[in-house]
């Protein structure tokens, strides 16, 4: 069986690599992780050699599940043809080195393991996600890019470590897979030297469909283009060069700029299906385009404000509420962490909104204090009426927040 010493042998060059010299110095990671080493995998594996298959471009190269946050997850059949458009995107990861810490079963860590193992560049698996340990190898291996969802940032700021850690070799961080709060990206922006990347995607896309650039995160010019890049900050940015992405009411026809639709998107990403799910793929792909399930408005310049998911959506005596508008006034309090706004049942009214809120460490306030708080910041019929206070929220691998368990929760107490 060969082994990295036998190759050593008849190529001098190998030593010096610098993936393999990445990959021996960060074997005390993986064994803190209790993974299995490399050598000892690759020793235990037969040494035939595989054919290649013969395959069509739209052959389903692997089935990706959802992430489930509003309902069951399904397997999108993503193809070969679909495998190949992050290699050639105009927004990616790199070059350099790259840190990895999504899970490689989210289309995240697909499109970033495949990046470099197409351009040759260095990467770096992060097995589980610990703010501590990302510092250390940030500062330890000069990792030049990562992407973070936005409770990653926020540990990563909050970690007792950061003040003393030397971050200036990164140079791009990407972030996404849930909203980030615009004062916690502003609070990055001040520490950190790197440049700045918003990807909105989905499963079914194959990574993204949005991107708020890193020009979108300078803001530079005169007051008035400062304030239009701060909101900018707030939304997903604009479609990808290599495809197209709309806004659609539930009729499938296209809205006005500035009305709240469902984000339809068509571009040689879009997967070909979920697997065996015939009704759920006629829906999804609906005339041709990806129905994403994620409402949002347009400007006239085009970017895209989130409003958020469709099956979110609160209907409160026939007026629509978007969970997102009230989260991102929630995540200016400076007394709270994290907060989840969901539709619970109501006799009079329908539907009503509550808030699952964390407090950050040592702070206390009341249901009443919160209410108050967002009276004041927006239409009353959108203000909480009902307001919980938990020490963490359920999440998935991803750390998106799981709102069909929140409102299961419900469910069960109002019964009960």
């Amino acid at each position: 069986m060969l082994t990295l010493e036998d190759l050593r042998k008849d190529h001098p060059s190998v030593p010096n690599n610098p993936f393999i010299a990445e990959s021996l110095s960060l074997t005390r990671y993986i064994e803190k992780a209790g993974t299995e080493p490399y050598e000892k995998a690759l020793s235990s594996q037969s040494p035939e050699v595989f054919s290649p298959l013969p395959m069509a471009d739209d052959d389903t190269a692997c089935i990706i599940y959802t992430s489930g946050t509003t309902g069951l997850p399904k397997g999108a059949m993503i193809t070969h043809a679909n495998m190949l458009t992050p290699l050639t995107d105009t927004h990616t990861f790199g070059p350099g080195t790259l840190l990895i810490n999504v899970p490689m079963y989210h289309i995240a860590g697909i499109v970033c393991i495949s990046l470099p193992l197409y351009r040759g560049d260095t990467m770096i698996i992060l097995p589980a996600f610990d703010a501590g340990v990302f510092l250390e190898i940030v500062e330890k291996e000069r990792v030049n890019t990562t992407y973070l969802v936005p409770t990653m940032l926020q540990a990563v700021l909050d970690h007792p470590d950061f003040a003393t850690r030397n971050t200036d070799s990164l140079t791009h961080i990407g972030y996404g897979a849930s909203p980030m709060p615009v004062t916690l990206l502003l609070r990055a922006k001040e520490v950190l030297k790197a440049d700045f990347t918003n990807f909105f995607g989905m499963t079914e896309t194959t990574g993204i469909v949005a991107v708020l650039g890193p020009e979108d995160h300078y803001l530079e010019g005169d007051k008035e283009t400062v304030d239009k890049k701060i909101h900018r900050l707030s939304g997903i940015g604009r479609s990808i060069p290599e495809g197209e992405a709309r806004i659609f009411d539930d009729n499938d026809r296209e809205l006005p700029r500035g009305e709240v639709g469902e984000i339809v998107s068509r571009s040689p990403k879009v997967m070909k299906g979920y697997w065996r799910n015939e009704e759920a793929t006629a829906e999804a792909l609906k005339g041709g385009w990806m129905h994403t399930g994620d409402l949002a408005c347009m400007d006239e310049d085009g970017y895209m404000y989130l409003s958020g998911r469709k099956k979110d959506m609160i209907i409160r005596g026939g007026e629509n509420i978007y969970p997102v508008e009230i989260e991102a006034v929630l995540h200016r309090h400076p007394k709270i962490e994290e907060a989840a706004v969901i539709g619970v049942h109501d006799e009079y009214w329908g539907e009503i909104v509550k808030v699952v809120l964390v407090l950050k460490r040592g702070e206390e306030a009341t249901e009443e204090e919160i209410i108050e708080y967002c009276r004041d910041r927006m239409a009353s019929y959108k203000k909480p009426a009902v307001v919980e206070f938990r020490e963490s929220l359920p999440k998935n691998a991803m750390q998106k927040v799981l709102k069909t368990v929140l409102r299961d929760e419900a469910v069960r107490a109002n019964k009960g």
